[in-house]
């Protein structure tokens, strides 16, 4: 392609607010590290599997705290600390 095509390419506003998207050259292929560009798909799966499995143990780990807490804290139990009197005179009891 010619350069007045490049350039009309590259400066055409994309949306009405310029932050948003923003349109660059691409760099010539010859200054692209072409080794560097390939990415495995076994390597790139076993970090999905990876991610997903931390995911999955973090919740399961999460909820449980969440959980006792919920089943500790109920109104009755909280009324009986000191300074948390109030909480049986809130809404009924």
């Amino acid at each position: 392609t010619d350069l007045q095509t490049v350039t009309c390419g590259a400066k055409a506003p994309l949306s009405d607010d310029p932050r948003v998207l923003e349109a660059n050259i691409a760099p010539d292929p010859r200054d692209i590290k072409w080794e560097n560009a390939h990415i495995n798909r076994s390597w790139s799966a076993g970090r999905e599997w990876t991610a997903n499995v931390a995911l999955g143990v973090g919740a399961i780990l999460w909820s449980v705290p969440v959980a006792a807490i919920q089943a500790w804290a109920t109104a009755d139990s909280l009324a009986s600390i000191p300074g948390f009197e109030w909480i049986m005179s809130f809404d009924g009891g």
